[in-house]
């Protein structure tokens, strides 16, 4: 069966490698120039950038890792990514490195006593709702359901801060799905408990050339057809099935049409979908990221490549801060660092930029004058926002009215969040393919 992708994003390429090795043979066209979307790099006064500050999360059990493993070789984590070490929550001037089992949550000074109770209470919960369990508790925000076992205002502000890194809302407008999926992340208790020899759970991973280096190995690797600027205009079908798309003047026929572009423009491209997609598509709204970059003529600090996260005494997003070049010293000139700062925009860009070079000189007292690079970048974070109103299920499914045209991105039903849930969402789409190809 002939099948098109539209869009080069990484959900676009992760659809696109599975359909490549299920025997699809499928075509990727994207608009612009390049390919991986959010997922990108670039050079500025002799710095690489990243298209925002990113890691990939669950190395071992989230839906792209496995994707990876399954369709690019068993052997493809064996050079070209890094691990992350840990995440550093700086509370009041304390600083504690996120925990990541039973026995380290007890030792943190991030909780109080009380609310290393009340956590462990709310994560046993957590564990019993699995993965479906919160479809229930729409309209819930995490603040909605664990306020019984916040006891004090510590607690209370980490627990937002976390929420906002696995959500991009805060404690009281994200959706619990979000919260609860962050938090436990397809885990079991085997996980968190302690054992003679047990490792570490698997830190989250990033790719040693950034960001670009992903789509560029997908597409090498993977032997995708990827068609740079080149626009799909429109899509066309017949009595309900989808026939072809129209690229730069030329149609194109096609029995599979898979959409990764923005799914509220979709409408704009394609006759026939119903009135309730139509709307469900329009409700949808996306969230963005602020990263604030920063290089230095030298060095100023040796995190070890670890990150800290300033947790704000409000309900405000976190500052989360890691410098990328002890992930890759080559991402700046000799002997300089970089070192990015990301927050989630939820208000006014210059007061976030201002509050932002506040946590700059709080981690890094008398930096200023070893500046050399200071820039600030917004990037859509995900297509869209699963707040408490808008959950993961009422996302869009990946199958859409019209027979043969299908949806994949952030801005439809998936676990996880960023590459994670490009991965997943593609996973999914795929399901409703094959079953749709031994119907048709």
């Amino acid at each position: 069966m002939k099948s098109i992708v539209i869009g080069a994003g990484m959900s676009g390429l992760c659809i696109g490698l599975i359909l490549k090795k299920e025997g699809f043979e499928p075509v990727i066209y994207e608009k612009n120039k390049y390919a991986g979307g959010s997922f990108n790099s670039y050079r500025l006064k002799g710095y690489q950038i990243d298209t925002g500050l990113h890691f990939l999360t669950r190395a071992e059990s989230g839906e792209l890792p496995q994707l990876m493993r399954k369709y690019l070789g068993e052997d493809v984590f064996d050079s070209g990514f890094t691990s992350h070490k840990t995440y550093n929550f700086t509370f009041r001037g304390v600083s504690n490195p996120l925990p990541e089992g039973l026995g380290s949550l007890l030792k943190t000074n991030l909780f109080t006593r009380k609310g290393k109770i009340g956590f462990i209470r709310m994560f046993f919960d957590f564990l019993s709702l699995g993965r479906d369990g919160t479809e229930s508790y729409k309209g819930y925000s995490p603040y909605d359901y664990i306020e019984k076992y916040v006891p004090d205002e510590k607690s209370f502000y980490f627990l937002n801060a976390l929420c906002w890194m696995c959500s991009g809302s805060s404690l009281k407008d994200a959706s619990l799905f979000r919260f609860v999926d962050g938090v436990i992340g397809g885990k079991t208790m085997k996980d968190f408990l302690p054992s003679p020899g047990k490792k570490k759970y698997p830190p989250d991973y990033y790719p040693v050339g950034g960001l670009k280096a992903l789509p560029e190995l997908f597409v090498r690797k993977g032997g995708l057809e990827v068609k740079l600027g080149s626009g799909v205009e429109r899509i066309y079908t017949k009595q309900g099935k989808v026939t072809g798309v129209l690229v730069g003047g030329k149609r194109i026929p096609a029995d599979i049409v898979v959409y990764g572009g923005l799914v509220s423009e979709l409408p704009g491209l394609v006759d026939g979908l119903s009135k309730e997609e139509i709307r469900k598509f329009k409700d949808i709204k996306e969230y963005k990221a602020i990263t604030l970059w920063v290089g230095f003529r030298e060095k100023v600090a040796d995190w070890k490549g670890e990150s800290l996260v300033k947790v704000q005494e409000n309900l405000g997003s976190p500052h989360w801060a890691v410098f990328l070049t002890d992930l890759n010293p080559d991402f700046a000139p000799k002997g300089h660092q970089l070192l990015g700062m990301s927050a989630i925009l939820h208000k006014d860009k210059d007061e976030m930029v201002r509050e932002m070079e506040q946590t700059l000189e709080e981690m890094l007292p008398g930096c200023s004058d070893k500046i050399d690079l200071k820039y600030v970048q917004v990037m859509r974070a995900e297509k869209a926002l699963q707040d408490k109103s808008h959950p993961m299920w009422d996302l869009p499914d990946h199958r859409t009215s019209i027979r043969g045209l299908y949806l994949v991105g952030t801005d439809t039903k998936g676990y996880g969040n960023g590459g994670t849930l490009c991965a997943d969402s593609a996973r999914r789409c795929f399901e409703r393919i094959r079953e749709d190809s031994k119907v048709y």
